[in-house]
């Protein structure tokens, strides 16, 4: 596994071998943290041509509603015209955090719900 980017809120990896980019989620979200971090998410997306990402919050904290539209109306359909085609999110243990994600990726085909990373993650490597 190769890691492509590191900070306070975000630890994105890619794998090479499934050609899944893992993008590893920390502490409490702000619009702003998601805003930035989504950007660098969509780069390393786009850099290394993948489809599928593992998009792991077990360990986000508290609710990020202002971020939602924002996710759904902007980076979302960046990430599908960047060719997402499989997202698998990994919810968090915080009730508040996992009902931020599911009203910012229920509505899209392409996201798949999971409570650990090891399922998520199998998920995805069956994926050809």
């Amino acid at each position: 596994m190769e890691l492509l980017s590191t900070n306070d809120h975000l630890t994105i990896s890619y794998e090479r071998d499934t050609k899944i980019l893992i993008c590893k989620w920390h502490n409490h979200q702000s619009v702003e943290s998601i805003r930035y971090n989504g950007a660098l998410i969509l780069e390393a997306f786009k850099h290394h041509g993948a489809s599928k990402v593992l998009n792991d919050n077990l360990d986000v904290e508290g609710q990020w509603e202002g971020a939602i539209d924002w996710t759904i109306h902007h980076w979302f359909p960046a990430m599908t015209n960047a060719g997402l085609k499989h997202f698998a999110w990994v919810l968090s243990k915080d009730i508040f955090a996992r009902v931020s994600a599911k009203r910012a990726g229920e509505q899209f085909d392409s996201v798949r719900f999971f409570r650990s990373y090891r399922y998520a993650h199998d998920w995805l490597s069956q994926i050809h």
